[in-house]
Parts: C-alpha cells; structure tokens; sequence
C-alpha cells in the first residue's frame, strides 16, 4: 500500500477517534458548568456512540450513491464544522454530539470501503 494511503487512513481514523476520545477530558467540566453530577453528562458519550453504530448503513448507502470521494471530503468538512459547533454551550453540545456521531460514522464508511 502507498505511504500516502497509510498517512490518510491514519488521519482519518485519528480524526474519528479524537471526536469522540476528546469528550472524556472535559466531562468533570462541563458538568461543573451545568451544575450537574458527572454521570448525567456521560450521556453525551452515548450521544456520539449510538448514531455512529446506527448510521453506518445509511452513509454506506450514501457513500455508493454519491461517491467516496465527494462523501469523504464533505464529511470530513461537515465534522469540523460540527466539532466547532459543539464548543458553542451546554445545550449545542448535546445536540451536536449526535451529528459528530453520524459525521463520524460517514467518515469510517467511507475509510472502511475506500480502502
């Protein structure tokens, strides 16, 4: 395989991966700043988790539809966009975790079939 393929996979997979690792840091902050206990602000792990299974599938399809190309730059574009979103407050984080997931989920179809 091409060293150029190698550093791409790498990246994406990172990308994926710091979506959703990059969360476990700040959860004893983010529920200080909710005035909350830790474990009702886990849910937001189970936010990005449940839709990056569930949407697989559907961004396959999307994926063949489109393109791989086409459909892993617009993720790859959309999930930056969406991980800015999510550093807005507390309801926006909520709300755009289960975006990053689908991204996250189109962007690992795309790996996973591309390569």
């Amino acid at each position: 395989m091409d060293k150029k393929k190698i550093v791409l996979i790498l990246g994406l997979v990172g990308l994926v991966l710091m979506a959703n690792l990059a969360v476990f840091p700040i959860l004893p902050s983010v529920s200080q700043n909710a005035d909350v206990e830790i474990l009702p602000t886990s849910v937001i792990i189970i936010e990005y988790m449940l839709p990056f299974v569930l949407f697989q599938m559907l961004c396959s399809f999307l994926e063949k539809h489109f393109g791989k190309r086409p459909a892993l730059a617009f993720s790859v574009f959309l999930i930056i966009v969406v991980a800015v979103l999510c550093s807005l407050t507390i309801p926006e984080l909520v709300s755009f975790r289960v975006l990053t997931g689908m991204v996250a989920s189109a962007i690992y179809t795309c790996i996973i079939r591309h390569f």
